[in-house]
């Protein structure tokens, strides 16, 4: 690859690919790249070029020292970096990239970590976009998050979600199948009964639920 050391698609919306990207970089490497600038002279811009999501991945164990250095272990012991460089300045480098470049870093402990976590991340760049659920959670508009897409919720699906038998899933389902809380307060077992849910709305809810349902608004 002209770009990065790991590359992947992550599954989309609606199926369509997001191109990942990785960068692996050792402490000494990471150091060098400050001191050349030839990583953000070329690679970076390469790397932001070239994929949608970009990871700086930088492996080894790392501290600040009592004077400020970076240190690494070597020998058993703690001891400052040959490059002789200070730790925060290290550190503000590295959230320059973050920030300016949007890449997000990560940081590991040796080989085997680094292979573990780029593992995680392939994972769940195979797993469909819909099927991820961290996000959905109960947000006002006024509440997103910038580069966050959180889905803003209608408040008759808030209603629908804490009915029995309903929950997350199907109350998306309820919030179409009703035009208001009024609409679902008055609906008969027989309306709820109506209520289709999954992937192609093959799934109904049974009557027995949906008696329990305008048990439950009417208790």
């Amino acid at each position: 690859m002209d770009f990065g050391d790991v590359a992947f698609d992550l599954s989309g919306p609606e199926g369509l690919p997001i191109p990942v990207g990785m960068e692996l970089k050792s402490i000494s490497d990471m150091l060098s790249c400050i001191t050349t600038k030839r990583f953000c002279g070329h690679q970076l811009p390469g790397l932001c070029r070239s994929y949608r999501i970009k990871y700086f991945i930088i492996e080894g164990a790392k501290r600040e020292g009592p004077d400020g250095m970076l240190e690494v272990p070597y020998g058993g012991r703690w001891t400052t970096h040959p490059a002789r460089m200070y730790y925060t300045d290290v550190m503000e480098w590295l959230t320059g990239i973050e920030v300016r470049a949007k890449v997000l870093l990560r940081f590991t402990y040796d080989t085997s970590d680094t292979a573990s976590q780029i593992r995680a991340l392939y994972k769940y760049g195979l797993k469909a976009w819909e099927d991820h659920n961290s996000f959905n959670v109960f947000t006002e508009p006024e509440e997103l998050a910038d580069g966050v897409t959180f889905e803003p919720i209608l408040r008759r699906r808030r209603f629908a979600a804490l009915l029995p038998g309903i929950g997350w899933e199907k109350s998306k389902s309820a919030a179409e199948l009703f035009p208001s809380i009024g609409a679902m307060a008055n609906a008969t077992p027989e309306e709820w009964a109506k209520l289709e849910y999954g992937k192609k709305r093959r799934m109904k809810i049974s009557l027995k639920t949906a008696v329990e349902i305008v048990k439950a608004i009417w208790a």
